[in-house]
């Protein structure tokens, strides 16, 4: 399985898998955060996820497709990349079908979110 991330950002290839988690504002605002690089493409096959900086935490901020198939090796290949450009954690919101797997992978529940610190080395 290859996951990486998209530098041109063409998450218009990928609306139709990203654009049913979105819950807040517009298709819009996801094109022009990515455009900008405020938010982050990521493709692996089969599945697209975007991420997006609060402060010194990643949030997995739309995830579409067959990712579930996918979620671990995706998330470790963000999680690594946002530790080299110093994030301290990611963090997950809503998918609280996903939360079972994810204690699996050293996340932990706070609040409606999954959250893991990014510790490499």
């Amino acid at each position: 399985m290859i996951v990486g991330y998209d530098p041109l950002g063409r998450v218009g290839l990928y609306r139709d898998l990203l654009e049913p988690a979105l819950l807040e504002g517009s298709w819009q605002e996801v094109e022009d955060a990515v455009a900008i690089q405020n938010a982050q493409l990521w493709i692996a096959d089969g599945a697209a996820l975007v991420s997006r900086k609060d402060g010194n935490i990643l949030e997995i901020w739309l995830c579409g497709g067959r990712v579930l198939n996918r979620l671990e090796p995706c998330l470790d290949t963000i999680g690594r990349a946002a530790y080299e450009v110093g994030m301290e954690k990611m963090r997950i919101t809503g998918r609280k079908g996903w939360f079972r797997h994810l204690l699996k992978w050293g996340w932990v529940q706070d609040g409606e979110d999954m959250v893991k610190e990014l510790k490499y080395g």
